[in-house]
């Protein structure tokens, strides 16, 4: 009786982490250092969010630690090295003096991270056992998703949003200052939030989303049902009244890569030419240029997270503190609408933990990757490869991926299925 019960409590609580991913909500526990430069910047506000809770329960309930083991199993040198080097870096950090807020906030994100890591590797021990898993998180990511795309249609076709703080949606309109508009045929339009923080992360979702439909459609070997058909429909409408050509061009990414195998060369090639075509025509009806703001911008942003990483090359400025280090690099006279990080997660990465944070990472990484692509497993070769690289593309172009709860733990669900995968022979 008892293990039934902790399997339901196991599935509804995936089921309500999954669904809680696309809604912004939380809870704000500090608002202190909220104010920069006289105005509100999101960057410095401690929130909880109820996805936060769920993996904490989930954690407790399923993630045993028997101390006995620890003490009397070898320790790998790989695992020494990565601990003594993560204890340097976060000593480096507290001694020269960054923001200590928002230093111990920035370790609780990379903590959550990580336990989603291992819970969701603790959870998935065998094909049935990661199957199941992967069709809960689908049906909670995509039931989700249906909500905020739903709101992000209101926000598309009406050019005002709803106020629903509940599950996320804000009241603004398309003439608010900072929000995200484009322009189709010189009409100038509100992209769709739905229930996000911006149009970028929606499409991110939306890519897992479909990424997630696909796989378990095609690992349970049924025909396309009225639900499948009707759930895509709905993911690709919010994509494209997202209006995210990142988001666009990471979706064309892992269906180039989910498909390569089953395409003759002929028919790739018209695939990629679709892609470019596609891309140049979201260009041409956004008035996009090399001198378009939404560029330059993202060059100034990323220039000056250059300049800060070549200042703290070893141990950076300290996660969570790339603001506060970013003040003295911004000239006087600068927009404050640019006061945010880089639109690049990779010199955000480099600025916040620098080269002693990539090495503790790529020290982490590197063989469960190696085994990865070499790996021929139907969960490697048709979700966790292509999903990666569409995120790794993805990653180039905006600060999301490190600076979002929801992205952070759609990353940490692949890293916990990635290190499932390496492990699970039946999966061939």
């Amino acid at each position: 009786m008892f293990p039934s019960r902790l399997n339901f409590i196991r599935d509804v609580s995936l089921f309500l982490f999954a669904l809680s991913l696309s809604f912004q909500t939380g809870l704000k526990l500090d608002t202190s250092q909220a104010y920069y430069f006289g105005f509100l910047t999101d960057y410095f506000i401690f929130s909880i969010h109820i996805a936060d809770i769920l993996i904490l329960i989930l954690s407790l309930t399923f993630l045993k630690i028997d101390i006995r083991q620890i003490k009397y199993k070898k320790i790998a040198h790989t695992h020494l090295l990565l601990v003594s080097s993560t204890i340097v870096l976060v000593s480096a950090w507290i001694i020269s003096n960054p923001n200590h807020k928002l230093l111990l906030f920035g370790l609780i994100r990379i903590f959550l991270f990580l336990l989603t890591v291992f819970v969701i590797k603790k959870i998935c021990k065998t094909k049935i056992q990661t199957t199941k898993t992967l069709q809960i998180i689908s049906t909670g990511i995509i039931s989700g998703l249906i909500i905020s795309i739903s709101i992000g249609l209101v926000q598309f076709t009406s050019g005002l949003s709803p106020n629903i703080p509940l599950i996320g949606s804000y009241s603004f309109s398309s003439s608010t200052p900072n929000i995200a508009t484009s322009y189709f045929l010189d009409h100038k339009f509100l992209r769709a939030y739905g229930t996000t923080p911006h149009p970028n992360i929606l499409s991110a979702l939306i890519v897992f989303g479909i990424a997630l439909l696909s796989f378990t459609m095609f690992i349970k070997k049924q025909k396309p049902n009225f639900a499948y058909i009707f759930s895509l429909g709905i993911l690709l409408l919010g994509i494209i009244i997202s209006f995210s050509r990142t988001g666009i061009l990471m979706l064309a990414i892992f269906f180039l890569v989910r498909i390569k195998k089953s395409f003759p060369n002929y028919n790739k090639y018209f695939v990629l030419i679709s892609i470019l075509v596609l891309g140049l025509v979201l260009s041409l009806i956004s008035g996009l240029t090399l001198q378009s703001k939404s560029i330059t911008e993202r060059f100034e942003l990323n220039l000056v997270g250059f300049k800060i990483f070549i200042d703290s090359p070893f141990f950076g400025v300290g996660v969570g503190n790339y603001l506060v280090g970013a003040q003295n690099y911004f000239f006087q006279s600068f927009n404050l609408r640019l006061f945010q990080p880089p639109h690049n997660a990779i010199i955000l990465f480099l600025t916040e933990y620098g080269l002693v944070g990539v090495f503790i990472v790529v020290l982490a990484i590197f063989r469960p990757l190696v085994l990865l692509f070499q790996s021929q497993s139907k969960l490697s070769q048709y979700l966790l490869i292509p999903i990666l690289l569409a995120f790794m593309f993805g990653s180039l172009f905006d600060h999301y991926f490190l600076t979002q709860f929801q992205t952070n733990y759609i990353l940490a669900i692949v890293f916990g299925l990635i290190l499932v995968s390496n492990k699970m022979l039946d999966w061939k």
